[in-house]
């Protein structure tokens, strides 16, 4: 193993792996739903309308840095490719 590289037991790997797939669950449901609403027709003032979309891009932007980081963290775990 590279020296840049964390080492972490099996079971810490696993979690780690497990909380990136449900990170991206998470994005890809969010993404939907936002998806979906822009499709709707909404009976709502407009500043309501505009406050759930900002919303709704503020939680898809924290699920996608979620997502990167736990990439991140898990390309620790590997070291350099060479």
């Amino acid at each position: 193993m590279a020296d840049d590289a964390v080492r972490l037991s099996d079971e810490e790997l696993k979690t780690l792996a497990e909380a990136r797939t449900r990170a991206q669950r998470l994005l890809d449901e969010l993404q939907l739903r936002q998806s979906e609403l822009d499709a709707a027709a909404l009976d709502l003032p407009a500043e309501q309308i505009a406050a759930g979309r900002a919303a709704m891009q503020k939680a898809i932007e924290s699920a996608q840095r979620m997502v990167e980081n736990l990439d991140k963290a898990l390309d620790l775990t590997r070291g350099p490719l060479n």
